[in-house]
């Protein structure tokens, strides 16, 4: 055993150097941009939210994770999660219109069943030219 002492004690000062020095990783470390979440924006569009599902969560256009967020808020304050068998979620009125009619639907079914109350959200038509205020639509060959 007295050669593990030998060998911490030949480590030591390159472990305490080590320490010393190491520089914490940040997001700007890995070559990404300056806004981190700047690829999930793009990989988590925002999505057009349907009547029945806005009475709940409010309206939209949401994220998907928004709207997962805001669905567990819903389920937490009213406290519809089934307090036995912690995955079922069992719906009140506004939820059983989302859920298709479904009184009860585990955690995972909801995502599936949410999914079809959500579509893409209206982008704005970068087809016509707008004129600099924004208000009206330039025709291409007409006096402005």
């Amino acid at each position: 055993m007295e050669w593990v002492g030998l060998v911490l004690a030949a480590l030591a000062p390159w472990i305490v150097l080590h320490l010393v020095t190491r520089r914490k990783r940040s997001f700007q470390d890995e070559g990404s941009s300056e806004n981190p979440d700047s690829a999930a924006v793009f990989t988590n569009p925002k999505l057009s939210v349907s009547k029945e599902l806005a009475e709940v969560i409010g309206h939209g256009p949401l994220r998907r994770t928004e709207v997962v967020k805001k669905l567990w808020a819903y389920i937490r304050k009213n406290d519809l999660q089934d307090p036995k068998e912690r995955r079922m979620i069992n719906a009140d009125e506004k939820l059983r219109v989302v859920f298709g009619g479904k009184a009860r639907v585990s955690m995972f079914e909801m995502t599936t069943l949410v999914s079809a109350h959500l579509g893409a959200a209206e982008a704005p038509d970068l087809a016509q030219p707008r004129s600099p205020e924004g208000t009206e639509t330039v025709r291409p060959g007409s006096p402005e």
